[in-house]
Formats: C-alpha cells, sequence, structure tokens
C-alpha cells in the first residue's frame, strides 16, 4: 500500500465561507439559498393562483346576487346615513394588503368543507329574499364572499385576515330601527338637563314643552348618522391601534356611548340656545352648522383620548410573529394543488347559483298585478260611512295594488278606516316596511308607540298603537298585518309568514289594516271608540279573502279559504 497522509479537518471556525452544514455534510451554500428561492417562488405563484381563483368566484358572486349589491350600493349613495359603506371595501382591502407579508408566510389550501358554510350563506339569502329582507341578504352575500375566502384559502389565510373579513359587515345599510329609541333617549337626556338648569320642562312622548316654546325630537334629531359612523371609526381605530382586547373593547363601547351622549347634548344647546336668544338662532343653517361642528369635536376627542388614554407599550416585531408560524411549511404538509383549488371553484360557483335559480320558481317579478278593489265593508249598528272624512290625515304607503281609506261614525265618535292590499310582494311593494308610515313627518308627528289588545272578528288580537299628533289634535292609531290568512302585530312574524308563503307556493297576498280616531282628554277615549267600531265590523277575514283571490286570479295559487 501506498503512502498517504491524512487531510486534518479544518476547524469549525476556519469552515469555507461558501460551505454549510446539512446532516454533518458541507454544502454548497449557494444550493440552499437556491433552493430557499425556489420555495418562495413557488409559493407566489401558488398565491396568483388562489387569489386568480378567488376574483373568479367573487365576480360570479356579484353577477349572480347583483340585484342584492345594487340594492345595497344605492342605499349608499342615496341615504346619508350609510355614505360610509362605499369606503368599507376598499378599507377592508387595505388591512389586508398591510398583512401581505405575513400572508406570504402561508400557503393557500382549499378547504372543501367550507362549501357548507357558504350552502348555509346562500339558503340564508335565498328565506331573506322569499321574506323580502334586504338586509338579510346583504348579510348573506357578505357572508358568501367570508365563505369564498375560507375555501379557496384556508382557514389559516382566514384567521389572519379575521378583522378585515368582518368588517365588511359595516357595508350593510342597517341601523334604522334604532331611530325611535336613540329619540327617546335624546328627549330624555335633554330633559334631565333641561330640569338641572332650572328651566321648566314638560314633555310629552317626543314634545319638549318650556315657558318661551314647544320642541320636538324629530326623526333628524336622533343622531343614528353620527353613530353608525362613529362606530365604524371607533371599531377601525380599535384594530388599528391596538392589540390588546380589552383596549379594543374599551374603544368600541365608547363609539356606542359617546355619540348618544353627545346629541343628547347638542339637542339640549339647541333648546337652551333658543331659550336664551332668539328661536331663529337654533332653526336652520345655525342649527344644521351648530350639529356638526359638534359632532366633528367630539369625534376628534374621542380619536385623541383614545390613542393617549390607552397607549400600549411598544413591543419588537419579532416577538409578535416569532410563535406565529404556518404549522403547514414542515414535512408531510399537504401541497397546494390547482386541480384541486379549480374543481372547488366550479363546485362553489355551483352552489351560489342554486340560490338565485331557486327564487326563480317562484318569482314575483315577471306577474302582472291584476286591477282589484276591496269589496264594501261591512259595518253594523249605528255605524254608518261618513262623507266628512278627515282629508289632512292619510298614511304612507309605498306600493299598494289596493287601498282604502274611509271614515264611519255612529252619531257620537267618528273612526276612520284605513287599509292597505298588497298582491304580492316585491322589491317596494311590501306591506312591512320601514318607509311605510302613518305620519308624514311635516303636519302629523308620531308621539307615543305601543302595543295593546283588540278583539278583531271574535278574537283577541294584538294591534301595534301609535299616538301622533299635529298643531291642533291628537289621534290614536291601532294597526296589524294580514299575511298568509293570518293576523298579527309582529312584523317579524309577518315577515315569516310572507316567506313561508312563497316558499310553499301559497297565496303572497297581504294587508295591513289600520283605525283611527281623534281624542281631547287621553288615548284612552279614543281606545274605547275604536274597540267599539271593531265589534261592529261584521268580518275583516272575508273582504281581504276576497281581495286575495281576485289579485292572484288564473295564478294557480289557493287563498287562505281553500286551505282551510
Amino acid at each position: 500500500m501506498g503512502n498517504c497522509t491524512a487531510l486534518p479537518e479544518p476547524a469549525r471556525g476556519d469552515r469555507p465561507a461558501n460551505t454549510a452544514t446539512k446532516n454533518g455534510v458541507g454544502v454548497p451554500a449557494m444550493l440552499t439559498v437556491d433552493t430557499a428561492d425556489d420555495r418562495i417562488r413557488a409559493r407566489i405563484q401558488q398565491w396568483r393562483w388562489a387569489v386568480l381563483l378567488l376574483v373568479l368566484s367573487a365576480a360570479g358572486l356579484l353577477t349572480l346576487f347583483w340585484n342584492t349589491v345594487a340594492f345595497m350600493v344605492g342605499t349608499w349613495l342615496g341615504d346619508r346615513s350609510y355614505g360610509h359603506g362605499i369606503l368599507i371595501l376598499p378599507v377592508a382591502l387595505f388591512l389586508v394588503w398591510r398583512q401581505r407579508d405575513r400572508l406570504l408566510e402561508f400557503t393557500p389550501r382549499t378547504e372543501p368543507w367550507g362549501l357548507l358554510v357558504l350552502a348555509g350563506a346562500v339558503l340564508l339569502w335565498r328565506v331573506a329574499a322569499a321574506a323580502d329582507v334586504q338586509v338579510l341578504q346583504q348579510v348573506a352575500v357578505i357572508a358568501m364572499l367570508q365563505s369564498l375566502v375560507l375555501t379557496l384559502l384556508g382557514r389559516r389565510v382566514t384567521r389572519q385576515i379575521l378583522f378585515p373579513l368582518a368588517f365588511l359587515y359595516f357595508a350593510v345599510p342597517f341601523g334604522n330601527f334604532l331611530v325611535p329609541a336613540l329619540q327617546q333617549v335624546t328627549a330624555d337626556l335633554s330633559v334631565f338637563m333641561l330640569k338641572w338648569s332650572g328651566v321648566p320642562v314638560f314633555r310629552d312622548y317626543l314634545y319638549l314643552y318650556i315657558p318661551s316654546g314647544s320642541f320636538v325630537v324629530a326623526e333628524t334629531c336622533s343622531g343614528i348618522r353620527f353613530l353608525i359612523s362613529t362606530i365604524v371609526l371607533g371599531t377601525l381605530l380599535a384594530h388599528v391601534l391596538f392589540s390588546s382586547w380589552w383596549r379594543r373593547l374599551v374603544v368600541v363601547v365608547l363609539s356606542v356611548v359617546i355619540p348618544i351622549l353627545a346629541n343628547g347634548v347638542r339637542a339640549y344647546g339647541i333648546v337652551m340656545i333658543a331659550h336664551l336668544t332668539d328661536y331663529q338662532v337654533a332653526v336652520g343653517y345655525d342649527h344644521v352648522f351648530y350639529g356638526w361642528f359638534f359632532f366633528s369635536v367630539v369625534t376628534l376627542l374621542l380619536i385623541i383620548g383614545a390613542t393617549f388614554a390607552l397607549r400600549e407599550p411598544t413591543r419588537h416585531p419579532a416577538s409578535a410573529s416569532a410563535s406565529r408560524v404556518d404549522p403547514g411549511l414542515g414535512a408531510g404538509a399537504r401541497p397546494f394543488s390547482g386541480a384541486r383549488a379549480g374543481l372547488t371553484t366550479v363546485a362553489a360557483l355551483t352552489i351560489m347559483a342554486l340560490g338565485p335559480a331557486a327564487d326563480r320558481l317562484n318569482d314575483p317579478a315577471g306577474r302582472s298585478v291584476v286591477a282589484v278593489d276591496f269589496p264594501a265593508w261591512n259595518v253594523e249598528g249605528a255605524w254608518e260611512p261618513s262623507a266628512s272624512s278627515a282629508t289632512d290625515w292619510r298614511p304612507v304607503f309605498r306600493g299598494t295594488d289596493a287601498e282604502v281609506l274611509q271614515t264611519f261614525s255612529d252619531g257620537e265618535r267618528t273612526v276612520d278606516l284605513f287599509v292597505a292590499g298588497y298582491a304580492f310582494q316585491r322589491q317596494g311593494s311590501e306591506v312591512v316596511n320601514e318607509m311605510n308610515r302613518f305620519t308624514d313627518e311635516t303636519r302629523w308627528r308620531r308621539v307615543g308607540v305601543g302595543t295593546a289588545s283588540a278583539r278583531v272578528d271574535g278574537q283577541d288580537v294584538g294591534v301595534l298603537a301609535e299616538r301622533i299628533a299635529s298643531t291642533d289634535r291628537k289621534r290614536l292609531i291601532w294597526y296589524w298585518y294580514w299575511v298568509d290568512g293570518r293576523f298579527t302585530a309582529s312584523k317579524i312574524e309577518a315577515k315569516l309568514l310572507q316567506a313561508r308563503a312563497r316558499l310553499m307556493f301559497e297565496n303572497p297576498a297581504a294587508a295591513v289594516i289600520a283605525v283611527t280616531a281623534d281624542y281631547q282628554e287621553g288615548p284612552s277615549e279614543a281606545a274605547a271608540a275604536l274597540q267599539a267600531f271593531l265589534d261592529h265590523v261584521a268580518s275583516f277575514t272575508v273582504p281581504l279573502d276576497v281581495f286575495a283571490r281576485k289579485a292572484n286570479d288564473g295564478a294557480g295559487l289557493a287563498s287562505s279559504a281553500d286551505r282551510s
């Protein structure tokens, strides 16, 4: 054997700079870098395919549910209370873009079980469409978009961008139902502060009477616009500025409480300005200017106060993300599959298409309304139709197919009967709609709401009660709904009955019935007159069912009498 000389292994500090150790073997460092770069490029390519499929699915969602989306956008542009909605999607996308580096650490993966969540959202939209509840339809569309993100990008990615996805719900025009409650709170706060200031005040629901004049807390004084916008802004600031849950909760709570209290202070200020100076100072331009200026200052103070009072200690970026490593990066993880993602996208589009397809099976949009009037109302006893109808009062109900406003008198008392009939429910022609009202908010204003019990067609029926007033008259209104052959005072139940009738291909006719009478001393005298009138109405069901038969003649739908 020849002589050979063993070369000494270089010390750890003497290893060449261009080598790395892998399983105890020196590997050129350039090979390791190339492998990492290839992995990054592959993941970027996976993200491109996943995002492309998500965009295509979102475009399909927009196309299939265009009517719902268009109604939502129209509300943003037409109602100043919801003008912020047009900014929600861009803000949500920006919040996602801020996390782009973090998201690249995750591998997008399809989650086929997310299709079940998507199917649930489509079902919600279908039921909401049958009941003509636009808010729920819009919520369902947002839920579908969130379900697509979960299905095509995976639960880890969804968890990372959970706030931007939840923030999308602020795009839904929602909150007008709070107006009556906010009016009440504003009146309560105004009365409290007026008494605290030593100003005598008498309150009748939303009317405030002080020695120098009277005021009404109108719907525009409820502060709903300021409240909604402040909640949206406060929620966004809570997420961006803070990380601890309790600080975020404090900011959100403040964004709810402060606008309500501030609106009460604003209303009190307007009353005091009018009381101490000239009434003209508190109305018109100064009224509006004072309101917007006041709310701008309150919003600024809320932002500054929340930022400085709840400051968090600075955290090192590395410590915040060190523990958040995608567990899917290890060996054995299921890789991204373009074929699987494509099939999942097709399945998602198919599921979404089922909603509008099912809705068109009994969609009333193509139906024509048969011209029909209510039959004569049979009122017995001393009650007779009166020629002296109260022409200065007329309810505002949109899209009615038949309408009656008739005055009856028994010689001592006078009652007005109002019935609005709808052959079938469609957008802009709904028996339950927040735009339908018994006051015009100019001559007549609502001054009280509540419930009562009345005998209708020999049965005890719950009714809704409203007190309205003009400059010289007061009246009490009892009203209730007739949907799917049933009486109800619940707007939610009326919507559910409407959805049931449409889904079961039954008679979709509906109506609202109202009786009203003036009073002098108190609403109890009007209530007695209303009940006396109702006791002498031969039947409400019979003429309503006749209306339903005629309105749906030839449609192949059974009336409530046929089903019974």
